[in-house]
């Protein structure tokens, strides 16, 4: 067995669902921190087999399709002084644009608020005191739609974690996920940071590629408490910062695969880029053939959607022609710990 209980998580999944470890230790993680998490990831990449896995471990986890701000009406009772999980399975399915939106809006200032008070025509709602989390999964073409909306910049980029989980499954299996799951400490229990400046300082910039310096200060802090707290540990040290810096690597796609023209403009996902990226993690031999398998295309097809990329991917030989990454696309994946 491994010397900490969150590479214990990653080794034991490996065991059975290759490629899933990290996204399973991260996802502990932050429903240990109490985050809201998105996890950003193409069909077939294992999201829904960690949702029920997370279903299955957690003492008091709820799937849910969608919970909009005027929905919570309803949830009144139930999310009064509420310490469980939200689990959303696929944003996707949600039937609107405005309800998925809403949906992840509404949890990622739930959580980072603890409350919502709102007395309007029809409408009163009254939550305090929540301390839950969320994790809401969601494909890279959803992930554009909600990027574009307003509330992007005022309400989400800085209230959720989105993690970029890259890798498909090539050994894939209709068994679920048995790794236990020991949720350790209480977070209250577990004192500040007091491992190795550099290793908070590597952590604050890759947080710094998704939040503001604020919020990703709060993260950090409570993203490494949350693993000493699954260790046992009363207070996270260098172990605790290395594990961390592990597994946030695939936050810093974000800042590649996101793109705005002008401060505080809307936000736009390079969906086809984040398809690419997860081709080369996933497979050592990628063709236009491989691609095309995945994405349910043509190869001509792919051929021509790549031909606007060309800063991204090089072609060698011929019978069948391969493709490999540059040397731009390359950091990119060693940045994310994706090669």
């Amino acid at each position: 067995m491994a010397d900490h209980p969150v590479l214990d998580i990653i080794e034991g999944t490996e065991e059975t669902h290759r490629g899933l470890g990290n996204l399973a230790a991260m996802t502990v993680l932050c429903i240990k921190a109490r985050k809201c998490m998105v996890t950003v990831s193409p069909p077939g990449c294992g999201k829904s087999t960690i949702t029920n896995w997370i279903q299955e471990k957690h003492p008091d986890a709820y799937i849910k399709d969608s919970i909009t701000r005027s929905s919570l009406t309803t949830y009144s009772d139930q999310f009064n002084g509420f310490t469980g999980c939200m689990l959303f399975d696929d944003v996707g399915k949600i039937d609107t644009p405005w309800s998925r939106v809403q949906t992840l809006v509404t949890m990622a200032e739930l959580i980072h608020g603890h409350f919502v008070s709102k007395d309007a025509y029809q409408i009163k709602i009254d939550i305090d005191d929540f301390h839950g989390s969320a994790v809401l999964n969601i494909q890279p073409s959803v992930l554009a739609e909600v990027m574009e909306h307003p509330t992007w910049h005022s309400n989400l980029a800085d209230k959720s974690i989105r993690y970029y989980h890259l890798v498909r499954a090539t050994m894939p299996t209709r068994d679920g996920l048995d790794v236990p799951i020991d949720w350790g400490l209480d977070m209250t229990e577990v004192e500040p940071y007091n491992g190795a400046p550099e290793l908070w300082h590597e952590l604050l910039e890759i947080g710094l590629e998704q939040w503001t310096r604020p919020r990703a200060i709060e993260h950090c802090q409570d993203l490494l408490a949350a693993v000493a707290a699954i260790g046992r540990s009363p207070a996270p040290g260098d172990q605790e910062a290395t594990i961390l810096l592990d597994l946030m690597r695939p936050l810093t796609v974000e800042l590649e695969v996101m793109q705005m023209h002008g401060f505080g403009s809307k936000a736009v996902l390079d969906v086809n880029l984040l398809y690419l990226l997860t081709e080369f993690a996933t497979y050592r031999n990628v063709t236009y053939e491989t691609i095309a398998v995945d994405m349910h295309m043509r190869p001509r097809q792919v051929a021509a959607i790549l031909g606007n990329m060309i800063d991204w991917y090089e072609k060698i030989g011929t019978n069948p022609i391969k493709l490999q990454p540059t040397a731009r696309l390359t950091q990119l994946l060693e940045k994310a710990g994706l090669r």
